[in-house]
């Protein structure tokens, strides 16, 4: 069991410190030995009235609970004055591996050094501020659609931090006390998850990166003691535009959704994307979209696997396309069950031909085998059960099979996961570090990885504007039962110029050729009309059930 103490502003805490170290508590890898309380820091967000005000009401959900005693198994207390210069001799005794401070103010030198692996606390933004609210005040004021978040070990060195677990999630830019509490919902667990790692000898690799803010000195300090009524009125503004924008779109706007082929192998994307919309060929429009296509070309002909989604049902089936007929000529019926499917993810294996549709609502990872490709599909076997897996995509590596998804439950465009078997049917095990990757910008799976010049590639969203907002092309550095590690290399934007031009967000390899998808929005009353009929259903079904 690691020691870590707790470090607190007074003798109360707010509510998602409380829920940060409980789950610290609970994962049997971490005891809390003492409680340290320092008077708190003054509000370095200062700013006008207006603001304080705002910040004080909007914030209220995450105010003090109760004694932070009260709320902690049995420890003792440690009151810290000043600096902590004077206590720092009392703490030898404890033997400490961390301190989790939520302290805000700045702390003596040799307390850095008091445990094993240091002082740990959250920052927010490129510009590592210590406070979600005065973050994410900057944060929506400058219209940002997403919040980055990171756990950092204080470095000794004025201006230096030490990452531990970074991530993003998508920026509530509606609201501002959703916003904060969303930060804090995404990165309560990483004390836990950085405790686990340690615990398993595996010690996070930039516990020895330094991580300086992009800001520094006065300019920081500048920017993050500014809010004004000026500042606060605009803030108030652009969250209740944004919020009548998200209101319009969840009733009117639908997405439409089209695949295409080009002719290029799928590593060529690495060096351009589409010079202009001619290079890709579109299938025809349909009145229900096609999304998320895979493909197989056998004897000359390319076959095309997607999901066809239907709004009046609000669920998808897997179809079969040819592209040499008419560019697609009809949607044949392929796989469908009761519950939604998409994400078809085809390979082949031993001349034989397997699909992977995603079936997260069935809360399974099945696996099919082709009877008659690509019509007839018999299910041979599941390989994850009771994992709500998002667009599982399945490849071998270094002598292992591998499964990269995300995971509905948790984040279905952050959260990251990885399985790996020795044999396609299985055993299936979890990755130790699941979730490896919480990132909105880049960790949703978007296509099947690929290889050029001996590195591997992996295609995923970004969703940090928009679902499905465009393809991010990850170069992995390191993946074992034990580590993983990868860097984004390239981004594939959407083509304003060809007829949908919104959104990307498959690439997949066909040999010689590459299917993408792409999105337009419009404004549509029968979906509208749709959307309205399926909620009056439920809140019936919902009075009929009280």
């Amino acid at each position: 069991m690691l020691r870590v103490a707790i470090l607190l502003d007074g003798p109360a805490w707010k509510r998602w410190e409380a829920e940060c170290v409980r789950l610290l508590l609970d994962s049997n890898r971490a005891v809390v030995p003492l409680l340290m309380m320092k008077k708190s820091a003054p509000d370095r967000h200062g700013g006008s009235f207006a603001w304080r005000a705002l910040r004080r009401w909007l914030t209220r959900a995450s105010s003090s609970l109760a004694a932070a005693e009260e709320a902690l198994p049995p420890a003792p207390i440690l009151m810290l004055h000043e600096d902590g210069a004077q206590e720092l001799g009392k703490l030898k005794r404890y033997g400490l591996d961390a301190i989790l401070s939520f302290h805000k103010g700045e702390l003596n030198p040799g307390l850095l050094r008091a445990a094993k692996y240091g002082v740990w606390e959250f920052r927010y933004g490129d510009d590592l501020f210590r406070d979600a609210a005065g973050y994410s005040y900057r944060n929506l004021l400058d219209g940002a659609t997403t919040s980055a978040v990171a756990l950092v070990r204080r470095g000794e060195e004025p201006g230096t931090e030490f990452a531990l677990r970074e991530g993003a999630l998508p920026a509530a830019a509606h609201s501002y006390a959703r916003n904060i509490d969303a930060i804090h919902r995404f990165s309560a667990s990483w004390p836990a998850l950085v405790c686990r790692d340690i615990a398993a000898g595996r010690l996070p690799g930039s516990l020895k990166r330094p991580k300086p803010p992009r800001m520094v000195g006065a300019d920081l300090a500048a920017l993050i003691s500014g809010p004004t009524a000026k500042g606060t009125a605009q803030l108030i503004w652009k969250t209740a535009a944004r919020k009548a924008r998200n209101f319009f779109a969840r009733w009117f706007v639908a997405e439409h959704w089209n695949v295409g082929v080009v002719d290029r192998p799928i590593d060529r994307f690495l060096d351009a994307e589409p010079a202009d919309p001619s290079e890709i060929r579109w299938f025809p429009r349909r009145r229900r979209y096609i999304a998320d296509p895979f493909g197989m070309q056998i004897d000359g002909k390319l076959h095309v696997l997607v999901e066809e989604y239907d709004y009046g049902t609000n669920k998808g089936v897997i179809k079969a396309l040819l592209s040499e007929e008419e560019e697609g000529g009809e949607a044949r019926p392929a796989i469908e069950l009761p519950v939604h499917m998409s994400y078809p993810y085809l390979l082949r294996e031993r001349d034989e031909i397997f699909c992977i549709p995603e079936t997260h609502q069935a809360s399974e990872v099945s696996l099919y085998k082709a009877v008659e490709f690509p019509g007839r599909w018999e299910k041979i076997g599941v390989l994850i059960r009771d994992f709500r897996a998002v667009d599982a995509t399945v490849f071998r590596h270094d002598g292992r099979w591998w499964l990269f998804c995300t995971d509905e439950s948790e984040g279905p465009n952050s959260h990251l996961h990885i399985w790996y078997a020795e044999e396609l049917t299985g055993p299936w095990l979890p990755h130790p570090l699941n979730p490896v990757k919480m990132d909105i910008r880049s960790a949703r799976p978007a296509g099947t990885p690929f290889q050029r010049d001996g590195q591997l590639f992996r295609p995923a969203q970004d969703c940090s504007a928009t679902y499905g907002g465009a393809v991010m092309i990850n170069r992995i550095l390191a993946l074992s039962t034990t580590e993983f590690a990868e860097e984004t290399v390239h981004r594939l934007a959407p083509l304003p110029e060809s007829p949908y031009g919104e959104g990307l967000h498959t690439l997949s390899s066909a040999g010689s050729r590459t299917l993408i998808d792409a999105k337009v929005e419009t404004v549509d009353l029968k979906v509208f009309a749709l959307r309205v009929k399926a909620r009056v259903k439920m809140l019936l079904q919902g009075s009929a059930a009280g």
